[in-house]
């Protein structure tokens, strides 16, 4: 059983010509007499003598697969997470973290609920919190910051979503009692919003 796993994002967001690439391939397969295309679901039922086991036998499958656990990879340097994970990212990482202990920590900061009906005046900012904190966890950010092909803007961008992130959940704490919301204090450092309001600064 041979697989070949691919990006699928890059088939519309790089790689303008991918689909028509998997066309071409998929025709040149149905056409060999040696390879036959055969679906995972298939291959398993086949395997496990399931129903379905005629489908996969068709496809060619064999008649038995040994389990094994694929190793922990990705795409980047080294087929590891150091582009992501590093010591320039570190810090950006412990505010994830620390805004992910208060999610898991508080049953309000669901997208879903349950929510009392007192508390439905308050989704908005459940919203933008769960939006904010969404974004800061983009990927993009560490990536661009190890390429360093777009200069301070991972950095501006992540700081500006974590900020505006603890600014939702300050609103929420303002009308929440603690048993709601965990402890989670911004101090302010000073700096100024555009808006002429002050900045959380970050948060400990």
């Amino acid at each position: 059983v041979l697989t070949t796993a691919f990006d699928t994002e890059l088939f519309g967001h790089w790689w303008f010509e991918g689909p028509v690439f998997l066309e071409e391939v998929s025709k040149l397969l149905s056409r060999s007499d040696r390879v036959k295309l055969a679906t995972c679901s298939q291959i398993l039922a086949d395997a496990g003598g399931a129903a379905g086991g005629a489908a996969g036998a068709a496809a060619g499958a064999p008649s038995g697969l040994e389990r094994i656990e694929p190793q922990e990879s990705s795409w980047g340097v080294n087929c590891d997470h150091s582009v992501w994970m590093n010591e320039r990212t570190r810090p950006m990482w412990e505010r994830i973290w620390e805004f992910e202990d208060v999610v898991n920590g508080s049953w309000v900061l669901t997208p879903f609920g349950p929510w009392p009906g007192d508390f439905w005046d308050l989704q908005g900012h459940v919203d933008e919190f769960l939006r904010e904190f969404l974004l800061m966890m983009a990927s993009d950010w560490e990536f661009l910051m190890y390429t360093g092909t777009a200069g301070d803007y991972p950095e501006e961008r992540f700081e500006g979503h974590r900020r505006r992130c603890a600014q939702a959940y300050e609103r929420l704490r303002e009308v929440l009692s603690d048993e709601d919301l965990p402890a989670y204090t911004c101090e302010s450092d000073g700096s100024v919003e555009p808006d002429g309001s002050e900045s959380p600064g970050k948060c400990e």
